[in-house]
């Protein structure tokens, strides 16, 4: 079935030669958009190539049109509709990518020119009713199936990076101080992932090293209250913490620069002026390095300051184990006898703490026995 706008008026589809569907929208008219550059102004879409069964116009599968009900817009009679590409022929086909409904229904064979799709488009048997395609999508379209129909997304030109300098990072961090309180300076440290970002990593790995960074820190704090790293430069490589915001001190991060291999900056006055504001004797820290090092011993015990034996972090948690264990309450205890972890029985504790959970393990040097 076709999804149904509530504000548009969509007709039950209309196969033609199980390969085509119909959407009409008669008072609707359509602003075709790619990203923010105005493609065209059309009032009918029709028809649109689809599955043998069905047209999902508003989230097909692979790559589609998006039409969003008068997104910023004050004309009640405007549907906008954002493209996967700019050469797309949104007026008479939804192309679905190399992995989509219209390659594994056969309508498009990858690299071969005599895919239906190619040949109802340049025999002008399709669109039904309505022009020839202008030769410019005629030719994308052809160019695409030629290239073996790949995903949109991964052929999508990328813009261009500009190379992130360490002097540059220097010098954005000294910005970001300057603007920043007074009393709040002491306080604030850096995290980069400016180096991946100049390796060409993607943006999604470059998003699941800032998801990361951030899921390691509050790891690595007491506090109960979750804190974000906020980036302070356009691409997002330089991230700022407040130590405040995770119950560390100077002396924490001196603890994880004592550690850090990359240590050398060069001295510049950037650099200098980060010294005198922050009292930070590095201007910032690798946070991929940070990721990989500090969630593992011996950086991870030192920021969290723990103890070296389990009684004293019980103390240090406010946790009284036998006690809990004689009034049954705060305390809840099973017994595993395969546990994929121990080769023997295993007894796990759960005990109720201020901090949240203290999670205790028995383990076993044999199967039988007290």
């Amino acid at each position: 079935m076709i999804a149904r706008n509530p504000s548009c008026h969509f007709e039950d589809p209309q196969p033609i030669g199980k390969r085509a569907a119909f959407l009409q929208s008669p008072n609707i008219r359509y602003i075709i958009w790619y990203g923010s550059k105005y493609v065209a102004e059309i009032d009918q879409l029709s028809p649109l190539h689809a599955r043998d069964d069905c047209l999902d116009f508003h989230n097909t599968n692979g790559a589609s049109a998006v039409c969003r009900r008068n997104e910023g817009r004050s004309n009640p009679k405007e549907e906008v509709l954002y493209l996967p590409w700019p050469g797309w022929p949104v007026r008479q086909y939804g192309l679905c990518s190399g992995s989509g409904p219209a390659v594994k229904r056969e309508t498009v064979i990858p690299r071969d020119s005599n895919s239906i799709l190619l040949k109802d488009i340049e025999s002008g048997r399709m669109p039904s009713g309505q022009p020839s395609l202008p030769e410019q999508e005629k030719a994308a379209i052809r160019e695409w199936i030629a290239a073996g129909a790949p995903d949109w997304a991964a052929t999508a030109p990328k813009a261009a990076r500009t190379f992130l300098t360490n002097n540059h990072i220097i010098k954005l961090i000294r910005q970001d101080l300057e603007s920043a309180g007074d009393r709040d300076r002491e306080y604030l440290r850096y995290y980069s992932i400016a180096l991946l970002y100049n390796a060409g990593v993607s943006d999604a790995e470059l998003n699941g090293y800032r998801t990361g960074l951030s899921k390691l820190v509050n790891s690595l704090s007491w506090n109960r209250e979750i804190f974000v790293p906020i980036p302070i430069d356009p691409a997002k490589t330089i991230l700022r913490i407040d130590l405040r915001d995770l119950s560390w001190t100077a002396g924490t991060w001196k603890a994880v620069v004592d550690s850090y291999p990359y240590g050398i900056q060069a001295v510049t006055p950037d650099l200098n002026a980060i010294k005198a504001l922050s009292g930070a004797q590095l201007g910032f820290i690798r946070a991929d390095w940070f990721v990989s090092e500090a969630s593992v011993p011996p950086l991870y015990n030192a920021i969290l300051r723990l103890p070296q034996s389990v009684q004293e972090l019980e103390r240090m948690l406010g946790i009284d184990v036998d006690h809990d264990i004689a009034e049954e309450k705060n305390v809840a205890r099973g017994g595993i006898r395969k546990s994929g972890v121990s080769r023997n029985n295993r007894v796990v504790e759960r005990h109720v703490s201020s901090y949240g959970a203290y999670w205790r393990s028995y383990d076993f040097s044999a199967n039988t026995g007290k």
